[in-house]
């Protein structure tokens, strides 16, 4: 089970609030995001600047990002982390909270930032609240992040493709959404030295076939 202590290191957010914040975005993770894709987790607030524990993942609550122009992230250095700027937040007239609910869910669903799905010849970026950001809703007065299904990365799936039924179609963008998509096509096949004689080719109807595998390498 995945655990993500929140840890509050500005006087901008009232432990009181992050707290709260915690625990809407707690009861999001377990009653939306887990039955819609199978995967949860425990978010632990850490307050009164206490620290977290040693090689624990988080996400901090600071003043201003650390990175130019982001509100919010989350990467893999040693361990999955990301990065909440309040005040950054507050300029941007975007809400904190919302920000936050982002990168647990996009932290949780994709812990180390390397997943995707392929879509025809290309590859979408396995970043569930990007295509619907902007839009939040509330649970207990909190404001947290609508995200996609997984429907939303099947072209011509029926939908809802979001959790809050605001898109019309699959690969679609909310106003203040975006997506990363880079092209694929040249898939390689690298083969063991005793690889069946059935898997050297691609089948009809096969992922390898649709992955577009035209070569093959000896190890």
């Amino acid at each position: 089970m995945i655990t993500i202590h929140v840890v509050n290191r500005t006087p901008l957010a009232k432990d009181e609030e992050v707290a709260a914040a915690v625990a809407a975005i707690q009861r999001q993770v377990n009653e939306h995001l887990a039955p819609s894709w199978g995967v949860g987790g425990t978010l632990v607030p850490v307050l009164g600047g206490a620290a977290p524990p040693d090689k624990a993942w988080i996400i901090s609550l600071l003043d201003t990002s650390d990175q130019p122009g982001d509100i919010g992230y989350h990467q893999d250095t040693d361990q999955p982390n990301g990065m909440v700027g309040v005040k950054t937040c507050l300029d941007d007239k975007a809400s904190w909270t919302a920000c936050l609910s982002h990168e647990v869910m996009e932290l949780i669903v994709d812990p180390w930032a390397q997943l995707g799905y392929q879509v025809g010849e290309a590859m979408y970026s396995l970043e569930i609240c990007d295509p619907v950001e902007g839009q939040p809703y509330s649970i207990d007065n909190v404001l947290v992040e609508n995200f996609v299904l997984p429907s939303w990365f099947r072209a011509g799936s029926a939908g809802p493709w979001d959790y809050q039924k605001q898109l019309s179609a699959p690969l679609s963008l909310l106003k203040g959404g975006y997506c990363q998509i880079a092209n694929v096509g040249d898939f390689n096949q690298k083969n063991g030295e005793r690889v069946r004689a059935s898997k050297l080719v691609p089948q009809k109807l096969s992922r390898r076939l649709r992955r577009l595998a035209r070569k093959s390498q000896g190890t």
